[in-house]
């Protein structure tokens, strides 16, 4: 029997072409998720052709992956053509034209649009989600999506070039210089932020927030930290996100609650300490309530069929 090579190459090809869009992407298929999340992971990178009038969703070729399609970053770099950008959750859009990026959140569903008379090339990159990735990609934001453009196109060029070369090579595996390259594509897009401006403080509790939910047990607790009078953060929440600051936490500890009971062995208890649950009964209530299934049947539902339950079609 042939032995397999634990050092072989793990990224495998998948191509597939459906009504004017024609896509090639490289696949981690042995993703674990006791993966460096202080390092930056490629999951997969490609490139999407849609020829005028098509019509890209969602990425589908990754509704049965590992990491769920919640759990990922998506850098798509405009190589060629014009389009429009549609989130479906609010219908907000955008054109884009070459050399722009879209740096799409986890769990966004949009569709991305040729023009009629343009093809449209997309080279992408899917980051698996770790506080790195969120502060490079996110610099502590909360929108969904943003959209930027760079200026040194023969550089982007020449990173995804590498990118596409490495994954398309057998013999070794090439995870630390895909970090590497991917680091150096996110670089490249900060420099050509505008300003690289500088995000206010509630964009930076947000995401301290994001980051240890756990941690904020009180409104009071949030107000200290950040030297804010409690007053103020009710106000802010409000304007801001629509919900009151007790919200916003619960909501940032169920949907971590949701990534340690995909992509780790816990057991619903030792989930609910680590999202800062006292108490198991009321972490399930709580999750039903939001998510109308227990964590339990959450997991199972998960691990039968491979996709994320609240990402089903």
């Amino acid at each position: 029997m042939k032995q397999e090579n634990k050092n072989a190459n793990p990224y495998q090809r998948r191509h597939d072409t459906k009504a004017c869009v024609d896509q090639e992407v490289y696949v981690d298929h042995k993703f674990r998720a006791s993966v460096n999340t202080n390092m930056i992971h490629l999951y997969a990178c490609g490139t999407v052709q849609a020829y005028p009038g098509g019509i890209t969703k969602n990425q589908p070729h990754f509704k049965l992956a590992t990491p769920p399609v919640a759990f990922y970053f998506l850098i798509s770099y405009i190589a060629e053509g014009e389009g429009v950008f549609i989130n479906l959750a609010d219908n907000s859009r955008c054109r884009v034209k070459i050399g722009d990026v879209l740096i799409i959140r986890p769990g966004v569903a949009y569709s991305l649009i040729a023009d009629k008379k343009s093809k449209l090339i997309q080279k992408q990159l899917m980051l698996v989600s770790s506080p790195l990735i969120e502060w490079m990609c996110g610099k502590g934001g909360v929108q969904p999506w943003k959209l930027c453009h760079v200026e040194n196109l023969n550089k982007m060029e020449t990173l995804f070039e590498k990118l596409f070369s490495l994954v398309a090579v057998p013999e070794n595996n090439p995870r630390t210089e895909l970090s590497v390259l991917s680091y150096a594509v996110l670089c490249e897009i900060d420099k050509s932020e505008e300003g690289n401006k500088k995000f206010d403080k509630f964009d930076q509790l947000l995401f301290a927030i994001r980051q240890a939910p756990q941690y904020y047990r009180t409104v009071e607790d949030l107000a200290k930290e950040f030297g804010i009078s409690e007053r103020s953060l009710f106000y802010m929440f409000k304007k801001r996100l629509n919900m009151s600051p007790i919200q916003y936490i619960i909501a940032e500890r169920l949907e971590k609650s949701r990534w340690y009971l995909l992509t780790q062995t816990y057991t619903i208890t030792a989930v609910a300490e680590i999202c800062g649950y006292n108490s198991v009964a009321f972490f399930s209530r709580e999750f039903k309530k939001a998510y109308k299934m227990s964590p339990l049947e959450y997991r199972q539902n998960y691990f039968k069929t491979g996709v994320d339950p609240l990402y089903r079609k």
